[in-house]
C-alpha cells in the first residue's frame, strides 16, 4: 500500500478517535436527547409490527429499547474503530501482532473515552461500557480479517503481496 493511503488511514482512524471522545464529552441531557432521537425512529419503524403480535409497547419495553440503542451505539463505534485501527496498522512493516495492536488501541481508547464521562455532568464512565467497546473493536478486526480471507487470504504492501497472518 502506497504512503498516501496509509496517511489517509492514520488520519480516518485519528479523526474516528475523535468523534468517540466528542460523543463521550456530550452532557447526558444531550446524548439522552440523541439516543432518544434515534429511538423515537425505530420505534416509528417497530411499533405497528409490534402492538399486532405483542400488544402496546410499555413503558418499560420502551426504556429497555433505548438502553439498548445506547450499548449498541457503543458496540458499533468501536467495531468501526476495529476495522480502521487494523486497516492502519496492517500497513506498519515492522509492526507483528497488528491484531493485537489493533485490540490494544482499541481497549486504551475505550478505557480512556469511560474515564472521560467520569467528568461529563450526567455521564458515568463503566468498566461494563469497556467491555461493550471491547467487543465491539475484536469483532471490527475480526471482520476485517474476514474480509481479507475471503479476498484471497492476502493483503498488498507495497509491490510485496504478503500472507495474511
Amino acid at each position: 500500500m502506497n504512503k498516501e493511503k496509509m496517511y489517509i488511514l492514520s488520519v480516518l482512524t485519528l479523526l474516528w478517535t475523535g468523534f468517540i471522545f466528542s460523543m463521550s464529552l456530550k452532557v447526558g441531557e444531550d446524548s439522552g436527547r440523541l439516543s432518544g432521537g434515534v429511538l423515537s425512529i425505530i420505534l416509528d419503524i417497530i411499533s405497528p409490527l409490534w402492538e399486532n403480535i405483542f400488544g402496546p409497547i410499555t413503558d418499560e419495553g420502551i426504556e429497555l429499547f433505548h438502553h439498548f440503542i445506547r450499548k449498541a451505539a457503543h458496540f458499533t463505534e468501536f467495531m468501526v474503530l476495529g476495522v480502521l485501527a487494523l486497516s492502519t496498522v496492517l500497513n506498519f512493516k515492522k509492526l507483528r501482532l497488528k491484531w493485537l495492536v489493533a485490540l490494544s488501541y482499541g481497549l486504551l481508547i475505550a478505557s480512556l473515552d469511560e474515564t472521560l464521562q467520569l467528568f461529563v455532568e450526567g455521564r458515568a464512565g463503566r468498566v461494563g461500557d469497556v467491555c461493550i467497546d471491547l467487543c465491539g473493536v475484536l469483532t471490527g478486526v475480526m471482520l476485517t480479517i474476514l474480509f481479507l480471507k475471503i479476498r484471497g487470504g492476502s493483503y498488498g504492501k507495497g509491490n510485496k503481496r504478503v500472507k495474511a497472518k
